[in-house]
């Protein structure tokens, strides 16, 4: 019997070097396929997620998103690591933002004081830098024709009260 290809599957970051293919994984309807090989150049990508609350009364919560996929509900006084379990998913088996890329949370500074959101005056930061899933060497920011930047997360902050909810590329 022949096998006739249906379709080609091909790493947007791709060198010849990778082994993209050495090994793939199907479950469900998600495919994981490795590149053991894969190089990271540059610097790993980080965004910095920040509350910016300026009343005393805030509420509500808010969510972020990436690549399709939904944080749960993030309350407005959560600490760093409610957050980080808010954003992160195991993958394909979540809605929650998944771990390919992997990332890591950290906040600026000391712990807050009244959560993310929750003091008057506030100005609290996360720095999300997003990894690889192996090695943890990081997405590249330094663009080449087989890396580049990747887009931003996006906040719905829809239902967060006295407060506001940024992200911005720290690189």
């Amino acid at each position: 019997e022949q096998w006739n290809p249906e379709s080609t599957v091909v790493a947007p970051d791709h060198t010849s070097m990778d082994q993209f293919g050495h090994s793939i994984d199907l479950k469900s309807s998600y495919l994981a396929v490795g590149a053991p090989f894969k190089i990271i150049y540059g610097l790993p990508e980080q965004q910095t997620l920040r509350c910016d609350s300026s009343e005393d009364d805030v509420s509500g919560a808010f969510t972020v998103s990436f690549r399709g996929f939904t944080s749960d509900l993030i309350p407005h006084n959560a600490l760093a690591q409610e957050i980080e379990t808010a954003i992160v998913g195991l993958y394909g088996e979540t809605t929650r933002i998944h771990s390919l890329p992997r990332i890591a949370v950290q906040t600026s500074g000391d712990e807050w004081d009244g959560g993310f959101c929750g003091a008057s005056g506030s100005d609290n930061g996360i720095l999300i830098t997003f990894l690889t899933p192996s090695d943890g060497d990081g997405v590249s920011t330094e663009w080449e024709a087989s890396g580049g930047d990747i887009e931003p997360m996006t906040i719905d902050a829809s239902v967060l009260i006295g407060a506001s909810v940024s992200i911005s590329e720290t690189r």
